[in-house]
């Protein structure tokens, strides 16, 4: 028999069920992993595909174990029963396949049990032990990556890799994150914010000569690696904010994240080295950028979205001093709204010689707007050189983390 703390059991199964799943058909996905280890009680999860693992490690005076044992039980089913069940301790005593599940306050006339797979079928991932990198990371940053740039990921996992952000940690510490899906691009930098970077080349024994070039040249800007947006949008949920630092491990293949007795384990997506190099594309300053109120801003943009939500909106810097924005509906060409606001400031001149207008996805700009979290932010117009699409639209947040959002023209709504 085992016994756990019941309200630890509690919060460890709340965050192993963020990763199982809810069907019971879903095989190892659907059922959490018990083994004692070194005095201690493992309990793993994993996702439907085998992509995302957690693991919790119970020890000390909140577990207590009097042998060996393995098994599985459904994961959804025993959160459910032990939120319900009365007790300070929650016990398992197994019996093959089936595994009785009580509390320090049952009796001889309560009885509750789970069947699960058998253990031998779970296989969980090895501890990991060959990282390329390692370093910590505040939690509030980490889990903030989700939500300035997963938005900006491609959702059609045929073109992987970008539907998941890129990820660049400097030997200084500093951190980059960048996504797109070819109609926009995010780009997040947070200046010196990871501790104890450590970074090793892709081989210690191979003289340095003998590393692929697109090796050497991430060696020497920092260690690289994408973070799958399921997975930057679950781990909030799995690093509350008792946390301050996340531990993270990876190499080309994996990443570990860390805190406590709590280990999230990922698989990186593949062929990180074809992500776009759009850090190093020459998209350009904006000739001008106007400082407006967000929430004046998101306020007029969702007023013309609810004509135009699904086809496009305009945007146009006025040379009288206003930024326009106006959309038509996609039906009922009738239908429209045109919407002006202020600039707080301004900077930069307009375009001598072209139009200061640019259309895009209104869908996506209501997108965008939603994510800024300083009160103010800047937006304009980019012209890069020799750039196909013409004009870029810029949205930019100047306060830490300092974040800019770039729009392509668009010719329909996506």
């Amino acid at each position: 028999m085992i016994s756990i703390e019941r309200e630890e059991l509690k919060s460890a199964l709340d965050r192993l069920c963020k990763v199982a799943s809810a069907k019971a058909d879903a095989g190892p996905s659907h059922e959490l992993k018990f083994k004692t280890k070194k005095g201690g009680i493992v309990v793993q999860a994993t996702n439907d595909i085998k992509t995302l693992n957690v693991r919790y490690a119970f020890s000390g005076s909140s577990c207590d174990c009097d042998e060996e044992v393995e098994f599985c039980i459904p994961g959804i089913p025993l959160s459910q029963a032990v939120s319900l069940l009365v007790g300070d301790n929650v016990t398992f005593t197994q019996s093959g396949r089936s595994v009785l599940i009580g509390t320090d306050r049952g009796g001889d006339e309560q009885e509750h049990s789970l069947m699960g797979m058998s253990p031998k079928h779970w296989t969980g991932r090895p501890v990991f032990d060959d990282d390329r990198a390692s370093f910590d990371v505040p939690r509030p940053i980490l889990c903030g990556v989700g939500r300035y740039e997963g938005f900006s990921c491609h959702a059609d996992i045929a073109l992987a890799p970008i539907t998941a952000v890129f990820l660049r940690v400097r030997p200084d510490g500093t951190l980059e994150a960048t996504s797109t899906d070819q109609a926009r691009m995010s780009f997040l930098d947070i200046p010196m914010t990871c501790r104890s970077v450590t970074i090793n080349p892709p081989n210690d024994s191979a003289p340095a000569s003998t590393a692929p070039p697109s090796k050497v040249k991430r060696d020497t800007e920092g260690f690289t690696f994408m973070l799958p947006t399921t997975a930057a949008s679950v781990m909030p949920s799995l690093f509350g904010p008792e946390c301050d630092w996340i531990a993270v491990k990876a190499n080309e293949n994996r990443a570990t994240f860390s805190h406590g007795p709590l280990t999230f384990d990922i698989d990186n997506e593949r062929n990180v080295e074809n992500y776009p190099t759009i850090r190093e594309r020459k998209i350009g300053e904006p000739a001008f950028s106007w400082i407006v109120d967000v929430a004046e801003l998101r306020r007029i943009v969702n007023l013309v979205a609810t004509i135009a939500m699904r086809t496009l909106c305009k945007i146009e810097f006025d040379r009288s001093g206003k930024v326009v924005i106006s959309g038509v509906g996609g039906v009922e060409k009738g239908s429209k709204s045109k919407q002006t606001i202020k600039p707080i400031e301004v900077d930069g001149d307009l375009f001598a010689d072209s139009e200061n207008i640019i259309e895009v996805s209104c869908a996506d700009l209501v997108e965008a707007l939603s994510v800024p979290t300083a009160d103010k932010v800047a937006i304009g117009l980019s012209n890069p050189a020799g750039a196909a699409t013409g004009s870029l639209f810029v949205i930019e947040q100047t306060n830490e983390p300092k974040w800019r959002h770039v729009m392509l023209r668009s010719t329909e709504a996506v």
